[in-house]
This record gives C-alpha cells, sequence and structure tokens, in this order.
C-alpha cells in the first residue's frame, strides 16, 4: 500500500466548470484563469461564463431579468391572494353588527 500525504493525486470529482491546479497551482473556470477574469471582466461576464460557457453577460443580463420579473410578478399575485384571504376572513370572524357594542 502506497502512502500519499493529503490528496494528492486524489481526484475527488471531475467538472468541466472548474480546475485547480491543472496548470501550475491555477484556478480555472472553463479554461480562464481565475484572477485574469477579476482583472478583465465584470461579475455578469463571470457569471455567464460559468453558468452559459459564454462571456457574453448581455444573453445573462436578459435572462436574469426575466427571471426577476417573473419572481416579482409571483409575488404580487400571492400577496393579492393573502389579501383576499385576510379581507374574508375579518369579514367572518370579526364583523361587527350595528347593534352590538363591544365590551371592555
Amino acid at each position: 500500500m502506497d502512502y500519499s500525504p493529503g490528496l494528492r493525486g486524489v481526484i475527488a470529482g471531475e467538472t468541466s466548470i472548474s480546475t485547480v491546479g491543472k496548470e501550475g497551482t491555477s484556478l480555472r473556470y472553463r479554461g480562464y484563469d481565475a484572477i485574469k477574469l477579476t482583472e478583465e471582466y465584470t461579475y455578469e461576464n463571470v457569471a455567464s461564463l460559468i453558468l452559459n460557457d459564454d462571456l457574453n453577460s448581455q444573453n445573462f443580463n436578459e435572462r436574469v431579468l426575466i427571471t426577476s420579473i417573473v419572481v416579482i410578478l409571483r409575488i404580487v399575485l400571492v400577496f393579492k391572494n393573502f389579501n383576499r384571504i385576510l379581507i374574508s376572513i375579518r369579514k367572518k370572524f370579526f364583523s361587527v353588527h350595528k347593534s352590538s357594542q363591544l365590551s371592555y
């Protein structure tokens, strides 16, 4: 049995998104050096590269915008329905008739 200090030479998982130490000691995302990505590209460009394998952030920005609009519309619909439910509960359980008075 060979002794290997640490996990040198042990493959923990394979991915096409990133590599560590394959070329020297560098961290690379889809073949691009991570340091150079942070120096030369925006957050949106790097996110687009990681998610879509494309440094063109225009497509990424459009997808994020569309997704954000859909999420906002869903939130609005939830609150609209929630408001209806609250009104219904209030009418059902907390309606005060003209003839009744609250006593403390």
